[in-house]
């Protein structure tokens, strides 16, 4: 009796995992050897309206965690100004963005969630990572070479910590503004080096 319990056993967890293998491999948006076009349009079909309003919404660090991450869906969260974890060390900024991405792979469909901060003139939310002069100020350099240096090394910092994404800089060519995030009021300054294409990674 007991032998075919245990065979019965084996038998439902093989056709339980050849079922899950069969599902799985039919969600196109999954399949990275896909085309783009066709995973974004089998995920959008699959996706409820609570799924997508999940995903448009960003909520804050503080109020975020896995729970929540996991229970409503949510597709980003953002470190405002002095938004930090209790212990402001690069460690705590991995665990944190790790238990927060943890939340929204065990998500029904596991769509990834995007962290992002404010590194406005460097990481500067973090504790010991390089401060740069204010927008304002670099923007007076004309020099796009330094700004771009500038911004190689912010988003070295950035990974250190375990952040794919930050809200800055950004090509915003205002004129007449004095708000810290802006640049430089001459529109061929800010954009020449904007929409170059090209990579900072070797400049470091």
């Amino acid at each position: 009796m007991a032998l075919r319990v245990r065979f019965e056993l084996f038998v439902f967890t093989v056709i339980s995992v050849y079922s899950n293998h069969v599902v799985r491999s039919s969600e196109i948006y999954l399949d990275h050897e896909k085309p783009v076009e066709s995973r974004v349009h089998d995920l959008l079909s699959r996706m409820t309206l609570a799924e997508k309003i999940g995903q448009m919404t960003q909520i804050e660090r503080s109020v975020a965690n896995f729970s929540v991450i996991r229970k409503f869906g949510i597709g980003s969260v953002l470190s405002g100004g002095g938004s930090t974890p209790e212990v402001n060390e690069p460690e705590a900024w991995q665990e944190m963005v790790d238990d927060l991405q943890s939340g929204a792979l065990a998500t029904r469909l596991r769509i990834p969630m995007l962290y992002g901060i404010d590194a406005v003139h460097g990481h500067n939310t973090a504790y010991g990572a390089t401060i740069f002069p204010h927008n304002i100020g670099l923007g007076c350099t004309r020099d796009p070479d330094l700004m771009r240096r500038i911004g190689a090394v912010t988003a070295l910092e950035l990974r250190a910590t375990g952040i794919p994404y930050t809200f800055a800089p950004c090509i915003a060519a205002q004129r007449g503004w004095k708000g810290g995030i802006h640049k430089d009021d001459r529109a061929y300054v800010m954009c020449r080096p904007g929409l170059s294409g090209s990579k900072v990674g070797p400049l470091l």
